[in-house]
């Protein structure tokens, strides 16, 4: 892979771990690149597609915080990472995971 696409990505990296809630174009706006740029670059580093990468990011902060912070609402959850609605959230990780966001928690509470 070409230094520049590696270096990209690790800025994409950096701006999607931060903001999970970015979507491409304004990942591309914000790294005043185009937006097939940052494609080719999450591509070629990761073998997934934005939208994959982006969803197992999202996932990931998703089972940080319902297991972490407890004390912090789904609701409240779904907001800090973009979502406008918990019910959205929820059918995302029902979609992604197979397994709703109380359903993530409780199993973060056996685990303990």
């Amino acid at each position: 892979m070409p230094q520049n696409m590696s270096l990209l990505f690790k800025e994409i990296d950096i701006l999607i771990s931060a903001h999970p809630e970015k979507k491409l174009f304004e990942v591309a706006h914000r790294l005043a690149v185009n937006r097939q740029y940052v494609e080719r670059a999450v591509l070629q580093s990761t073998n997934t597609t934005f939208r994959q990468y982006r969803a197992e990011k999202i996932v990931h902060q998703a089972q940080q915080m319902l297991n972490e912070r407890r004390d912090r609402g789904i609701k409240e959850i779904s907001a800090a990472l973009g979502y406008q609605s918990h019910s959205a959230f929820s059918r995302f990780l029902k979609a992604t995971t197979g397994k709703r966001p109380k359903d993530m928690r409780k199993e973060a509470n056996y685990k303990d």
